[in-house]
């Protein structure tokens, strides 16, 4: 799930935060990154009842191998 699916879904970073017991400064790194963490992704998709779905990817992993393979270019 994208940050933007959570937010239309949550309406702010803070409810997001406040749902997943963690410090607001966590969604605001999460929205500077550019990706909900995995872990927090299952999470929201549980909270949700499934409404929200967590990505089959790990974002991390899927930038490390975009980034590997540009390098080979």
């Amino acid at each position: 799930m994208s940050i933007e699916e959570a937010l239309e879904y949550f309406g702010t970073m803070y409810r997001i935060c406040k749902c997943l017991g963690v410090a607001q400064a966590n969604g605001h790194n999460w929205k500077r990154q550019g990706y909900i963490p995995l872990y927090q992704q299952y999470r929201i998709e549980e909270i949700t009842d499934g409404v929200l779905k967590a990505d089959s990817v790990d974002p991390v992993a899927a930038r490390k191998l975009e980034y590997l393979k540009s390098r080979d270019k």
